[in-house]
């Protein structure tokens, strides 16, 4: 019998690793997609990419889309057509189904008193698919605008991070400096939410080429909305965050009292084996 050469070795892992795909309901869906555990390497790229990462968090996000695209194993689905809350499911999936569906979190009393527990993923998730409500998207209109606003796709975040974050040096070295960084990037994050806009010109209705316009071109147009305008593009988006905290805040109970805390897929504890 002939050894085996690399890339025979390479592909009969392949094939194992395929047949051992686990399932992950995705909501926009509406159904399981299977996707492959997360590997050594993957598993490196996540950590790096998040100690690399600026408060913008560009490498990470980057990243992330990358392993969920590579470890979907259904050809049929569109990564990048995907919702942020999609992605939370899948995060959360492959993490429970890789590296464990147990992540040690330590919380203080109200006596003081630190108490460790464990946040279960698949506790997580079931209850998030039965309590995440429907999102629907919202028209936003004054004398000057007419906006449609959805839930960001995957691809419009992905998007958005490469035309205005990629390789840009963000620089944090006091609390002024953040502030300054948060508020340059406050409008930038709009952007995903909105799917068209239209102008109500005198002549009639000018829709915008919105998709082809880039991200640059869109913060333009952005910054010309109305306070109006802004305050209720806001108001969608913290009604998704809502959905998010869904998913996102754990609740647990520990002599009567209710403590809250938060699973954050960017940190870098989430993707180390616990």
């Amino acid at each position: 019998m002939s050894e085996l050469k690399i890339d025979q070795i390479l592909k009969e892992i392949e094939k194992r690793q395929i047949s051992y795909a686990s399932q992950t309901w995705v909501p926009s869906l509406q159904k399981e997609i299977r996707f492959l555990e997360i590997n050594t390497s993957q598993q490196k790229r996540l950590v790096k990419s998040i100690l690399d990462s600026s408060v913008l968090n560009t490498e990470f996000i980057l990243t992330l889309r990358d392993i969920i695209k590579e470890n979907c194993i259904d050809n049929t689905v569109n990564i990048d057509d995907l919702t942020i809350i999609d992605k939370l499911f899948i995060s959360i999936g492959m993490r429970s189904n890789s590296i464990g569906n147990l992540i040690p979190v330590d919380i203080q009393t109200k006596e003081k008193e630190t108490i460790n527990l464990n946040i279960n993923l698949d506790d997580v998730l079931k209850i998030a698919k039965e309590t995440i409500d429907n999102i629907e998207g919202k028209t936003i209109e004054d004398k000057v605008f007419k906006i449609e606003c959805g839930l960001p796709t995957i691809g419009s975040e992905v998007q958005l991070e490469n035309q205005l974050h990629k390789n840009k040096e963000v620089s944090v070295e006091s609390k002024q400096q953040f502030k300054d960084v948060i508020s340059e990037s406050f409008l930038e994050t709009i952007i995903p939410y909105i799917k068209s806009v239209v102008i109500n010109a005198e002549q009639g209705p000018l829709v915008l080429p919105w998709n082809t316009l880039d991200s640059k071109e869109r913060l333009e147009v952005v910054n010309k909305f109305s306070t109006k305008i802004l305050k209720e593009v806001l108001g969608y988006i913290n009604s998704i965050q809502q959905q998010i905290e869904k998913i996102e805040v754990v609740n647990f109970k520990h002599k009567d009292a209710v403590y809250r805390k938060r699973l954050s897929i960017e940190g870098s504890d989430f993707f180390i084996l616990s």
